[in-house]
């Protein structure tokens, strides 16, 4: 449902609805975007950095 590039995290990061067999981490899969598939991997809980500490590596 949405998606971009994480510049916190080094990679792209999306969210969507993905049917329950599937909603399993660890779970690889394909997922469309403007007409091309991309490789992704379901994961326990979305990236989060609380302290901000990947932010403030360089400040």
């Amino acid at each position: 449902t949405s998606g971009g590039y994480s510049v916190a995290f080094g990679k792209s990061i999306g969210m969507g609805y993905v049917s329950p067999e599937l909603a399993v981490p660890g779970t690889k899969l394909q997922v469309k975007m403007f007409d091309q598939l991309w490789d992704a991997e379901i994961v326990q809980d979305s990236p989060y950095d609380p302290d901000n500490a990947a932010i403030r590596i360089d400040g």
